[in-house]
């Protein structure tokens, strides 16, 4: 952590300062805080308010062991449900997994059960476990959503998934 920065940027003024994490992380640890700036080429803690970016719409499941399938349609690995949710925000949807196969191949996805829709596919042929992350910002939530981690092999022979993990939270 020594010598390392941290990076601070104003969207709205496109300014930007950095300060020594060791040093932030020192002088404030208070979860109710956030490092903003001054107005004057600095930075300062401020209260947050109102829940702040991520508020009450926070929303994660993970699985980090590991599992296999010989199926040829997809299991699932993670399950996601997030409720009460307003269409008039946007969200941001985070996912993380590592596949590898036993003798064909893997595919995997991230996918929308209550839209029917896939927000992102991998597919591979790699006999090692190999990472697929990413995100996506969202629209057009409302109410109950579910989100799923997929896996299935292609072929013959088994596929394995572990460290699996989906995020979702409000980001306006």
């Amino acid at each position: 952590m020594a010598g390392d920065k941290l990076l601070i940027i104003d969207s709205a003024t496109g300014w930007k300062k950095q300060a020594d994490i060791t040093a932030v992380y020192t002088s404030e640890t208070s979860t109710s805080k956030i490092l903003a700036p001054d107005g004057s080429n600095g930075v300062q803690w401020v209260t947050a308010s109102g829940g702040g970016v991520f508020g009450d719409e926070y929303f994660q499941a993970e699985q980090w062991g590991q599992t296999s399938t010989s199926q040829t349609t997809y299991q699932d690995r993670v399950t996601l449900n997030a409720t009460s949710l307003t269409n008039t925000y946007y969200y941001r949807l985070e996912w993380m997994y590592d596949t590898y196969h036993g003798a064909t191949s893997v595919e995997g996805r991230t996918y929308n059960s209550t839209g029917a829709s896939t927000v992102h596919e991998s597919s591979h042929t790699e006999t090692e476990f190999t990472n697929f992350h990413g995100s996506r910002r969202l629209t057009s939530l409302s109410g109950s959503v579910t989100f799923k981690i997929q896996w299935k092999v292609t072929g013959s022979g088994s596929a394995y998934i572990k460290y699996a993990r989906l995020v979702l939270y409000r980001v306006s």
